[in-house]
């Protein structure tokens, strides 16, 4: 496989991830493991990089804020009448993000708007 070839991964969005020298033979499966999950875990990290650029973007004219982002997630306070534009900017950033790094595939959003903070 091209990690144990070239010692590189790509993700989707062209970031590299560069393996050591070859490993011993205790951490063969540790590479193996790695290089499975980077192209899929990096690329979700570039969707949420580049949503998060679009969402600032998009929202720097609005009286609301980013306040907190974990993975994929992202949390925006604004005011109460401001929610449905505001979710729609949001719908519309991580859509962009997801179509621009996974083009061929269907992107869906999920938008939850709440009073307070939820799982």
């Amino acid at each position: 496989n091209r990690a144990t070839r070239d010692r590189t991964l790509r993700t989707l969005a062209g970031r590299v991830r560069k393996f050591g020298n070859d490993p011993v033979e205790d951490d063969r499966g540790a590479m193996r493991r790695e290089a499975m999950n980077y192209p899929i875990q990096g690329s979700s990290a570039d969707i949420a990089k580049l949503a998060l650029a679009y969402i600032r973007r998009d929202l720097q004219d609005m009286d609301a804020r980013l306040v907190n982002s974990i993975h994929d997630e992202f949390v925006v306070e604004c005011r109460e009448d401001l929610a449905d534009e505001v979710s729609e900017k949001m719908r519309g950033a991580m859509t962009k993000a997801g179509e621009r790094i996974l083009e061929k595939v269907p992107v869906e959003v999920e938008i939850v708007v709440s009073r307070e903070w939820t799982k």
